[in-house]
């Protein structure tokens, strides 16, 4: 909360902080899989597997795989044709 109100440069107490603050908040728990029953005790869902990876779902982790390996991947093969054009 003091590193968004200081972002922000409003106080704790503000509603807009507190707003920010519950949204990310609200997005961890949901990324987590973490969900609140009746009583308000926390459960926690099933891990990830390696098959969701390669698959579209709702997080859409295939699409956030394929871009991590095409980014790698340019990393890597980049300053090997960087290296290539200075030699022709």
């Amino acid at each position: 909360m003091a590193v968004i109100s200081a972002l922000e440069d409003k106080p704790p107490e503000d509603r807009k902080v507190q707003q920010i603050f519950h949204a990310i908040k609200e997005a961890v728990e949901l990324e987590e899989g973490d969900s609140l029953d009746v009583e308000g005790k926390g459960k926690r869902s099933k891990k990830t597997s390696l098959k969701e990876l390669f698959s579209s779902g709702r997080s859409q982790n295939f699409r956030r795989v394929a871009l991590g390996v095409v980014i790698q991947c340019f990393q890597q093969v980049g300053p090997w044709l960087a290296c290539q054009d200075l030699m022709l």
